[in-house]
């Protein structure tokens, strides 16, 4: 049955069926690309609508969110919501709190998209560059916009496509298979096999192939025509896909357009700000109707009309050459400035945004862009900024005045003159309550236009009890219209009417929370309002004036205490030398004794001199001076015992400088080595060789070992009068501490534990009465702390006690 059916097939039937399917072939394919041409061009389409609308809506937003007006939200997200395919709008700040949502976005043939809100970020702007120069500014993002939008209308029109395509197809697979068929059955032979060669080749894609013509009956013009119509067709072929392209796109864009200018025109209409085109002339082509608030003009009104027509007359020039430059390059116009006319003659200020606008060629056609009125800001920067520079002129002024050192009246003139100049003030005095609170004075008075001062007047407190009332409540009295404020009326037939006083601005000076005075500004001629940091101005100077009132009290009190001080100091001095001379005192029978020794030799050498000259005896050279350097010794023993003794008696000068420890010891020891002698006594010395000096003063050094061994001879004393002991004298070097120290050891009835603490106390003493003061070790603990030394002491009862003293070197 297949060989049959093979040979029952001519020639035409399968030169049909081969055109057939290449032609089918074909078609499917192109109409396979085209589908998804235009699928894609659908879906791109319906992107860039979204976008469009989104960013749209965070534009329109911005100005909402920043000032958080919720009904114009609502208002934009509802009118979002309206928009065709939009099922879910939603509309949040920057802290992610929700402002407007609306809608459903649960289904899932939908896109989303979203975008930023942003803002910019407020500086201070130079005023010169504020309306003249474009600045480059930085953003902040405030919120975010989201839509949601449904894909089934795009999904609708796709199908549909789809459906159209399929038809085609197989439309054109019919029309073909029938004219085919239909050529087929006239034409015979070669040509026909040629002409079917041809139409494969061409099928194929070889457009440039050509039939012969060997005949010129109808199959030769049919081979003609065949070969134009493949020329045709070349030509054709490329221009039509251009052409259909190029319609479709300027579909796709003219819908666009139009879709976009009627969003733009919604979103115009409910924008605060102004929304504007011009063309690349720089006329306006388009206003929103915002212009009638912010221009006071028509949108009618504007239309044709340049940008620079609008501008300050001052500002037009510099700023038409700016613009020019700007759209000359294509540029986007980035937060400028510029002050602008309006109907009514009232200057505004206007930021502007702006970006170019191209055709499809990107030849630029114009502006489109948004103007924003910020005059009431810029006015609240500059009032800021002169809030500030009077804030800082303030603090210069309470700086300088905190840093005089003056008498107090030239320090009150100083404070009411600068106060005066500060403000701006006609009059400015400082007032004081008297001892009573009864009445008030007038410390200093400063008159701005005469520049003098003068001491002023005095009320009696009785007629002003509001006032005082509000000083005593309050810091500072700010009376605008002092003639009227209840608080300071009561003035007004004795002290303001007669100096033509108009305001008053005064604050209460404090001493410990009490009321003592009034720094009073007193402004002549119209009313005047106190602000703020004028009122702050006025209690930090009349804080000034407590601080000054302190320290002059402190300063008096210093020098109070100074020269108690000094008393007290000169009487330690003289209870020093008391101690010492009552040591001396003491010292004085046993020294007497320690030198009527060596007198009696001098004295008995002397008479004998004396009698052998007499008697004419002769006597030797060598005799003579064996008598006279017994004579010299003794008397050298004398001058060195009076000498310590007149040492260790004279008052200290409290001049610190180097002293040897080893002489220091050996000086007292000499001095009471013969009482001690007479109290069976012995004092040792074990002094360091190369010991370093001491930085201290030699007499309170001497006081301190004298006071320390006159302690220990009564320990020793006490402990047993008749077998006597020892006092132990050892200087060292402490190479760790870097000290050079002095240890006075005994072998007394020693200290009790609970009694070691308390030795250094004044008065305090375990001697009987009459014994002793307890002064002594107190004043050796003084004289110990002044040279910056330590001291240390270990003791056991019934063995003896050592005291470790330690001096800083020299």
């Amino acid at each position: 049955m297949k060989t049959r059916f093979r040979l029952n097939i001519g020639i035409s039937e399968k030169l049909i069926f081969t055109v057939i399917f290449f032609m089918g072939l074909l078609i499917m394919i192109s109409g396979y690309y085209s589908l998804r041409f235009q699928k894609e061009t659908l879906l791109s389409e319906f992107d860039e609508k979204a976008r469009i609308m989104v960013n749209s809506l965070a534009v329109s937003s911005e100005y909402a969110v920043l000032t958080g007006n919720n009904k114009a939200l609502e208002n934009i997200g509802i009118l979002a919501i309206s928009q065709k395919n939009v099922v879910f709008c939603e509309i949040k700040n920057n802290k992610g709190d929700i402002l407007f949502r609306r809608g459903n976005k649960a289904s899932r043939e939908i896109r989303g998209y979203s975008s930023s809100i942003m803002t910019e970020k407020v500086s201070d702007v130079p005023d010169e560059m504020m309306f003249m120069e474009s600045r480059e500014k930085e953003y902040d993002k405030i919120g975010e916009v989201y839509l949601a939008l449904s894909l089934a209308d795009l999904s609708d029109r796709i199908n549909k496509q789809t459906q159209a395509v399929i038809t085609l197809v197989v439309l054109g697979i019919g029309v073909a298979f029938f004219l085919i068929s239909l050529l087929i059955k006239f034409l015979l032979g070669k040509p026909i096999e040629e002409l079917i060669q041809g139409t494969k080749k061409i099928s194929s894609g070889e457009l440039t192939f050509k039939v012969k013509v060997k005949s010129n009956d109808e199959i030769g013009l049919l081979a003609s025509s065949f070969n134009k119509m493949t020329e045709d067709l070349q030509k054709i072929t490329v221009s039509r896909d251009d052409l259909s392209k190029e319609i479709e796109e300027r579909k796709r864009m003219s819908d666009a357009l139009r879709r976009s200018e009627e969003r733009f025109s919604q979103v115009a209409a409910n924008s605060g700000d102004w929304i504007w085109e011009f063309d690349k002339h720089g006329r306006y082509t388009y206003s929103s109707p915002t212009v009638r608030d912010v221009l006071g003009y028509e949108s009618t009104d504007i239309l044709w009309k340049y940008y620079y027509d609008f501008f300050v007359p001052e500002d037009r020039g510099p700023l038409k050459e700016k613009y020019e430059r700007i759209i000359s390059s294509g540029d986007k116009l980035v937060n400028t400035i510029s002050r602008r006319m309006r109907q009514d003659g009232k200057v505004i200020i206007l930021e502007e945004n702006a970006a170019p606008v191209f055709d499809t060629q990107k030849n630029l056609i114009g502006y489109r862009g948004v103007d924003r009125d910020i005059t009431e800001r810029v006015h609240r920067q500059e009032e800021e900024k002169k809030k500030i520079a009077r804030s800082v002129e303030y603090q210069k002024t309470l700086l300088e005045l905190a840093r005089l050192e003056q008498s107090a009246s030239l320090t009150m003139q100083a404070i009411t003159e600068a106060s005066s100049k500060a403000l701006g003030v006609d009059r400015v005095s400082v007032w004081f309550l008297n001892d009573g609170d009864s009445k008030i004075s007038c410390d200093d008075i400063y008159f701005l236009g005469q520049n003098i001062h003068d001491k002023g007047t005095e009320f009696d407190l009785k007629e002003c009890p509001a006032y005082l009332k509000a000083l005593e409540e309050s810091r500072c009295i700010a009376a605008n219209n002092a003639l009227e404020d209840a608080r300071t009326v009561e003035f007004k037939d004795s002290y303001l009417v007669p100096y033509g006083i108009s305001s008053m601005l005064d604050a209460s000076i404090r001493r410990g929370g009490k009321l003592v005075g009034v720094l009073c500004h007193e402004h002549c001629g119209n009313n005047r309002e106190w602000v703020s940091e004028e009122q702050d101005f006025a209690t930090s100077v009349a804080d000034l004036i407590s601080l000054q009132l302190e320290t002059t009290e402190r300063k008096r009190a210093e020098e109070e205490l100074k020269g108690a001080y000094d008393q007290l100091k000169s009487a330690q001095a003289q209870l020093v030398q008391s101690a010492k001379m009552a040591s001396v005192g003491l010292l004085a029978g046993g020294v007497a004794h320690e030198i009527n020794n060596p007198l009696t030799g001098v004295l008995n050498n002397v008479q004998l001199i004396r009698m052998l000259a007499e008697q004419k005896s002769e006597f030797s050279i060598d005799e003579f001076k064996e008598l006279l350097g017994i004579i010299e010794e003794s008397a050298l023993r004398c001058r060195k015992i009076t000498q310590s003794l007149l040492d260790f008696s004279h008052a200290s000068k409290g001049v610190f400088q180097p002293v040897s420890l080893n002489e220091v010891a050996d000086k007292v020891a000499t001095l009471i080595h013969h009482e001690l002698k007479l109290q069976n006594i012995v004092i040792q010395k074990e002094l360091e060789e190369g010991l370093p000096p001491i930085l201290g003063d030699n007499q309170l050094v001497q006081q301190v070992v004298f006071d320390i061994i006159s302690n220990a001879k009564w320990a020793i004393q006490k402990k047993s009068s008749k077998e006597g002991g020892t006092i132990t004298l050892k200087t060292i070097f402490d190479k760790k501490e870097n000290k050079a120290c002095i240890h006075i050891f005994d072998t007394g009835v020693g200290i009790a534990r609970e009694n070691l603490e308390k030795i250094f106390e004044p008065f305090f003493t375990t001697k009987p009465v009459g014994e002793g003061t307890g002064l002594g070790l107190s004043i050796v603990y003084n004289i110990i702390k002044a040279h910056k030394a330590t001291v240390n002491v270990e003791s056991q009862i019934g063995e003896g006690t050592v005291f470790r003293v330690c001096f800083p070197l020299a």
